[in-house]
């Protein structure tokens, strides 16, 4: 039996001058910490993005919130990861 889905939901939880962290729950009920800070750019703890080291759907929904709030962000930039 599979686990129930359920719409991505991000929240702001923190906003200076360096970035942003958001707080996003998943698709199944996950809760990730996405950040995004103006110089190393967009990073998620999720395994989607640990290994394919490109947008996932957390930080697609975070930049969806941002520009809900007409915040414009570099969206192409994202950290690199060590695996």
């Amino acid at each position: 039996m599979s686990s129930p889905t359920f719409p991505i939901t991000a929240t702001i939880i923190l906003s200076d001058s360096e970035g942003f962290i958001f707080e996003v729950i998943g698709s199944h009920g996950d809760i990730y910490i996405v950040g995004f800070d103006y110089v190393d750019g967009w990073y998620c703890p999720c395994p989607d993005y640990q290994f394919r080291k490109h947008e996932c759907k957390h930080i697609r929904a975070c930049k969806e919130l941002l520009n809900a709030q007409h915040v414009n962000v570099q969206d192409d930039l994202f950290c690199e990861v060590a695996v």
